[in-house]
């Protein structure tokens, strides 16, 4: 919900929180995938959100959402 507030900051300590806590878990792929576009939401910086959605494929580099970040 606080991504869809446009409350940026909010949502990226959340999907950071749940990487991380969960790092495991199927949820965590795709934590990561929304965690940069809260950042690049937030910074509207293309730099930043490569930064993030490249920890998700070096970390999950056969998931679907790894798959995403490269039509992007």
């Amino acid at each position: 919900m606080a991504l869809h507030w446009a409350r940026f900051r909010d949502a990226i300590a959340l999907f950071q929180r749940v990487a991380t806590r969960q790092p495991s878990t199927v949820w965590a792929a795709e934590a990561i995938y929304w965690w940069g576009v809260a950042v690049y939401l937030a910074t509207r910086s293309r730099e930043q959100l490569d930064g993030v959605w490249e920890h998700l494929r070096v970390r999950f580099p056969e998931s679907i959402w790894a798959a995403r970040t490269r039509h992007a």
